[in-house]
Formats: structure tokens, sequence, C-alpha cells
């Protein structure tokens, strides 16, 4: 005769009831005159972690909110891991109940384990947010530098026109309408590639903040200068990287100390190009002198920019250092309940 063949379902059901069994038999019985103490918690009875800091609203640039806030809620991987997330959780709430929550824990469904994935997406909100904002501050370095190669731009070429000038009655050489053409072609070819660079930048900063190219080029529209963020004393939270903080402290130190410089640097600059434009239009000095006073302005004032970019960089990276940080000892407080 042959042998009734059983579904694999009806073994794993007896499997699972035998199981069950075994463990009834083996778990002890409340004894006389004793009565049962309460169940003991788990290790993490919470499956949702504490949430995680949003600093970047406490920069006050209401326009990086905007896109941080944007680029989170519109980035498709953290969209689909919310997702998934929302769905495992709704499931062990489910198995929380009668007999599910026996067998969810017979077959090992931790809440420890959600708690591991709800982090690792705080944790990735987190990278994205820093991301982000030091994509946005790239873009307002690139809008920064280009303002200024227009400003001079417009000095340049009255410069060149006077030198132009010049030579036409005969007052110096040709050398000297050579070189003022040099200096407005030299400024135009770096206005066109900072130009195509923000361009680019401006349209990845789009993509990734969930905001159209058209909205965020009004938005950015007579931004030019470097936001000035206070970056925070230290990283200040438990487990944090005392390393990175010291790391990220020290670049805002020597960039804030680098700008000061600067600013000075570019006073006295401002001076001689003063001074160098009224004497060649006097017949006292050459146009090679008022070429490098010109040239050394916006190159002071380009430093100058790059340096404010370093300080709003270091700055990013603490705050999310930080956020990170604060976001691990609050879960890690919680699964020992506390």
């Amino acid at each position: 005769m042959r042998r009734p063949v059983i579904p694999k379902r009806t073994n794993l059901l007896f499997g699972l009831l035998l199981v069950g069994a075994l463990a009834a038999c083996a778990a002890p019985g409340p004894t006389a005159g004793t009565t049962p103490g309460p169940r003991a918690p788990a290790a993490c009875p919470s499956i949702d972690p504490a949430p995680a800091q949003a600093w970047w609203n406490t920069a006050g640039d209401a326009l990086l909110s905007r896109l941080v806030a944007g680029g989170l809620s519109a980035n498709p991987s953290l969209q689909r891991r919310a997702q998934a997330l929302a769905l495992a959780r709704a499931r062990a709430l489910r198995l929380r109940h009668g007999w599910r929550q026996w067998l969810a824990q017979t077959l090992g469904w931790p809440a420890p384990r959600l708690r591991a994935r709800a982090l690792r997406l705080e944790r990735a909100r987190q990278h994205e947010a820093e991301a982000i904002a030091l994509d946005y501050v790239q873009v307002r370095r690139l809008r920064a530098l280009l303002a200024l190669r227009l400003r001079l731009q417009r000095q340049f070429r009255d410069d060149a026109r006077v030198a132009v000038w010049r030579r036409e009655a005969g007052l110096v050489s040709a050398v000297d309408g050579g070189l003022g053409a040099t200096m407005v072609g030299l400024n135009a070819a770096a206005i066109d590639s900072t130009r195509a660079r923000l361009a680019t930048a401006t349209a990845g900063l789009a993509l990734r903040g969930g905001m159209p190219p058209q909205r965020l080029r009004r938005a950015l529209a007579g931004v030019t200068w470097m936001p000035r963020w206070r970056a925070q004393a230290a990283c200040g939270a438990p487990g944090c990287d005392a390393a990175g903080a010291a790391r990220q402290l020290a670049a805002v130190a020597a960039a804030r100390a680098r700008a000061a410089t600067l600013r000075q640097l570019e006073r006295h600059a401002e001076d001689t190009v003063a001074d160098a434009r009224t004497a060649y239009r006097l017949g006292s000095w050459g146009f090679a002198t008022l070429y490098v006073a010109e040239t050394s302005v916006l190159a002071v004032r380009a430093e100058r920019v790059d340096a404010r970019a370093e300080v709003a960089g270091a700055s990013i990276r603490l705050w999310t250092d930080e956020a990170l940080a604060r976001l691990a000892a609050r879960a890690t407080r919680s699964c020992r309940g506390g």
C-alpha cells in the first residue's frame, strides 16, 4: 500500500505543536503558596528608537531646511526602507497578542531586530541630510564666486578701455592694451567655467532636495554671499567621536583665522587698487601694476568665500556627528530600560 503523502505545511504545524508541548512540559509551574511574579521585560521592549535631531533647522537658513526636508521625503531609497519598516512594525504589533506572541518568540521575532532597522534608517536619513547640506554650501560658494567675477569684470573692462584710449593717444605702448584684453578674456573664461559648474551643482541640489530647478533658482535669486553659520563648541553627546570632533573644530578654527587674515589683506588690496587705478590714469604707474592689484583683490575675496565654505562644511559635519551620537545613546539607554 502507498503511504499517505503529508503536506509540508502539516509537518511544520505538527513540529510547532510538538515544540510548544515540550516547552510547556519543561517550564516550571508555580509552587504551592507562591504567586507567579511579573514577567521580566524584554531587552528592548520598544521597536521605535528616539527620533533623530533635525539639526538643519537650527542653522537659521530657511532654504536649507526646505531642501533637507524635501530631499528626505522625496528620496526613493529612504521611502522604500520606511515603507518596509512600517509593514514590519505592523506585523510585529499583530504578533504581540495571544498565541501569536508565543509563536513570534518561538520563531525568533525579537523587537531589537526592528529597532536595528529603524536605527539604520535614521542614520541613513542623517547622512542624506548632511549630503544635501554640503551640496547647498557648494552651490552658495559657486554663486558667491560668480558674483565676485561678474562685479570685477565691469571694472576690468573699464581698465581695458582706458588702456586702449591711452595707447591711441600715444601715451603708452600696445602692451597696455594687450594686458587689458588678456585680463578681460581670462576673467570671462573663468565666469563661463563657474557658470557651468554652478548649473551642474544647482541641478544636482534640486534633484536631491526634491525641488524643481526653476523654483530653486528663484529661491536663490539675490543670494550671493556664503552663510555665516556658528559651529557648536564640541560634540558633547555620549559616544561621540572625540577625535573626529576635534578635527572638525580645528578646521573651523583654522578657516576662521584664515578668513580674518584675508579680511585684512582685502582692505590692503583694495587700497592698493585705488592707488594703482588713480596712478595709471595720471600716467604715473604702468598697467602691469594695475593688473596685479586687480587680480589680487579677486584672489583674496575668492579665498574668503572658500574659508566661509570650510566653516559651513565643518559645522554641518559636527551637527551630523552630534545627532548620530545622541541617537545611538538614546537607543542604548532605551534598550537598558533607562
